[in-house]
């Protein structure tokens, strides 16, 4: 009497494979879902009485970065990550001549660039349900500290003490009359804008700081622009409404812009190549100039012609030696223009690195993805002629990123991201079988 086939014994091939898969899997989680939530962790550890200065911060990116080099480890490489690699291989050389020229070590722009790059290459690895369920997860982590912030505010506060934290972790003192327990500057001051429909102070949810949840807000759209034919009625009225959610109680005319232009160009975009954002840069700069160019009393005043007058000064006040070497003296003078920003950090070859970056590595094929492109880029040039650092914080730029590296799979534009190296592989693959 026969029984039933037996299965063979999996190959020692196949086991590493599954092996590979389910650690990738592990990294793959860790590093999409802790970006945008470490911090408030940590906060709501330190309003419990434990400190968590800024080295925890330090260790918890690094460690975040560290597990993104070991996902891509993991699967082996990919014809695509030449963009990455050649960015962090530029970040570095830059990193270290900016070292020795000003005899100290400044991370910052090679932090800024491995963020990107990182989150690029994990998003050419992983599946798009994978990046949609992460983005279901977040928006609704976001939606419940939201509606918590706005219903009461004490207890939010109590939750995570945001004051505290960023003086903890960023040394930012408080104001003398600041007694609510938020950061100051999301207490906004008399006559600035709002759509008069939340009296409160401006929202944060859980980036604890008033400018990354409107940040947060324009990568949920460029999300959206990409992936709305996929995704179902739930996640589409949630990303949604949250969005609206979070530009009337955060009351930012820059995102309310974006989201107006982005939202528009779901239906324009496609048309357009993806390698036309390279425009995109030059024209913000030249309009910027021509605007503010017969302006002389707007400097520094709470309107966009105020906020434009100070990219322009900086960049005019710039020496050439600035332009081709960098300035680490005036970093900290920079953080209200991103372009100023990646000057002064890194040199104007660094902008440039960047500029070539985003035109270039997104990919372009389909509608999807140059609705991805385009969004990108409007959100990065134009959110740079009003701030420095935002479009740089981990807290959304990981997200952003990973969107725009994990377009590669939409609607078969995946040429090309297969792991290379085929024959090697295989001849593995055949080795580990014989054996």
């Amino acid at each position: 009497m026969y029984g039933l086939p037996v299965a063979e014994p999996a190959s020692r091939w196949t086991r590493l494979k599954a092996w590979r898969a389910q650690r990738f899997t592990t990294c793959f989680w860790v590093v999409a879902i802790l970006p945008s939530t470490y911090n408030a962790i940590l906060a709501a550890i330190n309003a419990q009485g434990i400190s968590t200065p800024r080295s925890l911060a330090v260790v918890a990116e690094a460690g975040i970065l560290a597990l993104c080099l070991v996902a891509c480890v993991l699967t082996g490489g990919r014809k695509h990550d030449m963009g990455p690699i050649l960015l962090i291989f530029f970040a570095s050389i830059q990193m270290t001549l900016t070292s020795l020229l000003f005899e100290t070590i400044y991370p910052d722009f090679f932090r800024n660039m491995a963020i990107i790059a990182a989150f690029t290459a994990v998003g050419y690895r992983s599946s798009p349900d994978s990046v949609r369920l992460v983005f279901r997860y977040i928006s609704l982590i976001v939606f419940v500290f939201l509606l918590i912030e706005l219903i009461y505010l004490p207890a939010y506060v109590s939750i995570f003490q945001p004051a505290l934290y960023l003086q903890a972790s960023r040394g930012i003192e408080e104001f003398s009359l600041n007694e609510t327990g938020l950061f100051a500057n999301a207490l906004g001051f008399k006559d600035r804008f709002s759509f008069g429909i939340f009296s409160g102070p401006r929202t944060s949810s859980i980036f604890l700081e008033q400018v990354s949840l409107p940040g947060f807000a324009s990568v949920l759209l460029i999300f959206l622009l990409g992936n709305w034919t996929h995704i179902g009625r739930f996640d589409r009225s949630l990303h949604t409404v949250l969005i609206v959610l979070i530009i009337l109680s955060n009351n930012s005319r820059t995102s309310s812009a974006l989201l107006a232009i982005n939202a528009l160009g779901y239906f324009i975009y496609p048309y357009f190549s993806g390698r036309l954002t390279a425009a995109i840069m030059p024209f913000c700069l030249a309009m910027a100039f021509i605007l503010v160019g017969p302006v002389t009393d707007a400097l520094g005043s709470d309107d966009i012609l105020g906020r434009l007058s100070i990219t322009v000064a900086h960049l005019m006040n710039l020496s050439v030696a600035d332009f081709l070497m960098g300035s680490q003296g005036m970093v900290a003078r920079s953080y209200d223009s991103g372009y100023v920003y990646l000057i002064v950090s890194s040199s104007i070859w660094g902008l440039l690195a960047f500029w070539a970056y985003v035109t270039f590595v997104p990919a372009d094929r389909t509608a999807e993805q140059r609705r991805v492109h385009w969004g990108l880029a409007v959100y990065a040039y134009l959110w740079m002629m009003i701030g420095g650092t935002a479009i740089f914080t981990m807290k959304t730029a990981a997200l952003l990123w990973l969107v725009v590296g994990n377009m590669v799979f939409a609607s078969g534009g995946s040429d090309g991201n297969r792991p290379i190296g085929g024959r090697r592989w295989e001849s593995r693959r055949q080795k580990y079988e014989g054996s």
